[in-house]
């Protein structure tokens, strides 16, 4: 998805476009990534559009399990993520 900024609106209307998917996908690449946490803006935009979040990283402090905002799995293949919802 591209988006491109026209007249400094483009970030207010993240929340209603992606309000419009069933489930918004956090799809990172196996590493140390996310060992201590972390804080995306990707993750925020989905959290703000009040529409389910599964990610194939579960983070040491997960916003997403923890506030049951969608599922976080490690290594989540991406054809298993949809026979989750």
């Amino acid at each position: 998805m591209l988006f491109l900024k026209k007249n400094g609106s483009t970030l207010n209307m993240f929340p209603y476009v992606l309000s419009k998917a069933t489930v918004n996908i956090l799809n990172y690449m196996p590493g140390n990534f996310g060992k201590y946490g972390g804080s995306q803006s990707k993750m925020f935009q989905y959290m703000a559009s009040g529409r389910p979040i599964c990610s194939n990283l579960k983070m040491m402090y997960c916003l997403i399990n923890k506030y049951k905002l969608g599922i976080a799995r490690n290594s989540i293949h991406l054809r298993n993520m949809q026979k989750l919802y």
